[in-house]
């Protein structure tokens, strides 16, 4: 299979297991209800629960962005051949301009960029919620641009 191929199927792949776990999560919190028990054995609280639903797109957000942004450094390291560490910033802007790739999904790809950092940083500046799906969808466009193999 070709690289670039790989790191697609990584990035969707961290979607697919986001979209697991928050059936897993659903499903216990259902059953909890009707078998409180569930928790008696451990230091958990419905608190903590209530957090991990709350908090799992976001924790999940920042893994699809990290496989993202390894497969786009991969490119840059090892087909580019470029020795500089850039911000993830300069980095789409970089691959973008190499690779022709067109204003409007670089956009996509700095939006789940800023989006992502809004998430990480606990900043609840003016960047619009992103879905997952969405942020997956903006992501692979991009990386749809890097070469087949390198």
């Amino acid at each position: 299979m070709k690289k670039r191929q790989q790191r697609l199927e990584r990035i969707r792949a961290v979607e697919r297991e986001f979209l697991i776990a928050r059936l897993a999560l659903d499903y216990f919190k259902l059953q909890q209800r009707s078998q409180p028990e569930l928790m008696h054995d451990t230091d958990l609280e419905i608190a903590d629960l209530n957090r991990a639903v709350q908090r799992l797109e976001g924790r999940y957000f920042t893994s699809l962005f990290a496989e993202f942004e390894a497969g786009c450094r991969d490119v840059w390291e090892n087909f580019l051949v470029q020795s500089t560490v850039p911000r993830m910033r300069d980095l789409i802007d970089g691959l973008g301009s190499r690779r022709s790739i067109p204003a409007s999904d670089q956009q996509d790809a700095h939006d789940v960029r800023e989006y992502r950092n809004s998430v990480i940083h606990e900043r609840n500046d003016e960047v619009d919620a992103m879905p997952i799906r969405d942020a997956t969808n903006r992501l692979c466009k991009f990386f749809r641009w890097m070469p087949l193999d390198w």
